[in-house]
């Protein structure tokens, strides 16, 4: 429903509802709320245009609304596309075209769930490619994401891929950076180590980003963490390890031998890909997104 008749829901009471109408000069219809692990998150309609509305009372998402609306402004420049941010006493919120998609954990479960053969290698790779240009197209516009995971990627139904949530994205080359990590799961050792550090000012580079890359498509390709939690290499149930050991192993470069997850249906020349983006040391990383994009394309 619009203004008139509606009821508080959580966060979004009708004083916040009116004022984001009067900022972005439309009327507001609520068609339903989102689950999210955060704050509220609403589907809402604006002159028919579905867009997403998401709202908290987390002082250090106030600046996340802002950047991610500095960002999609400065990507979709060219496709007047609204994105815009607020405030309302304690309540900040953040509005942005709707996207009806899948995440790249749904879109890969030709590669996760079944055995490969050559057209779905072919598919996984341009998937992938169409991936690593969203983080090239992010750089040409000054930023890193500084969270890519699965649930970061949405493919919609013409099976473009958008790169969401970026709250947490850092300026390129811009210090200090404010950047305290990401999901576990993704983070370079180096990252993992300042997480360790209670580090504010985490260091964020192309280098870093791109083990990030690789141990997302290392997660498509396995169905299992890159980094081996416990002493096992097959062991893949990390839901009882303390958060700060997977810290721990992650710097440590305890990266799973695709063997130990992947027994049959192998992509080789992938996984020598993938393994490069998550070497431990940086130096022997790919250095550019350009160099990863260049080597993923000869597997077309």
């Amino acid at each position: 429903m619009g203004k008139e008749g509606y009821e508080s829901i959580g966060m979004l009471t009708p004083a916040l509802l009116e004022s984001i109408q009067n900022q972005v000069g439309e009327k507001i219809e609520i068609i339903h709320s989102v689950r999210v692990r955060d704050g509220e998150s609403y589907k809402v309609e604006i002159q028919k245009q579905a867009m997403l509305l998401k709202v908290t009372e987390q002082i250090e998402r106030k600046n996340g609304f802002k950047k991610e609306t500095q960002i999609l402004k400065l990507i979709d420049a060219t496709k007047n596309q609204t994105a815009s941010y607020g405030q309302l006493n304690s309540r900040t919120w953040f509005l942005r075209p709707w996207i009806d998609g899948v995440s790249a954990w749904k879109r890969c479960s030709y590669v996760h769930d079944k055995p490969l053969d050559s057209a779905s290698k072919e598919k996984f790779i341009s998937d992938l490619l169409a991936m690593l240009q969203k983080s090239i197209d992010l750089k040409q516009v000054g930023y890193l994401h500084g969270d890519l995971q699965p649930n970061h990627y949405l493919f919609d139904s013409f099976g473009t891929v958008h790169l969401i949530d970026l709250e947490t994205a850092v300026q390129v080359n811009i210090f200090p950076s404010g950047y305290r990590g990401a999901l576990v799961h993704f983070v370079p050792p180096e990252t993992a180590m300042g997480m360790i550090e209670g580090n504010k000012d985490i260091p964020l580079d192309v280098i870093s980003e791109i083990y990030s890359f690789g141990a997302v498509a290392y997660f498509l390709y396995t169905n299992a963490s890159p980094v081996a939690y416990s002493s096992s290499m097959e062991d893949t149930d990390y839901r009882s390890i303390p958060f700060e050991d997977k810290l721990k192993a992650i710097k440590a470069g305890r990266i799973r031998p695709f063997e130990y997850v992947r027994k049959d249906s192998r992509f080789t020349e992938l996984e020598l890909i993938i393994s490069k983006c998550q070497s431990r040391e940086k130096e022997e990383r790919y250095q550019t997104f350009e160099a990863l994009y260049s080597d993923l394309q000869l597997l077309q």
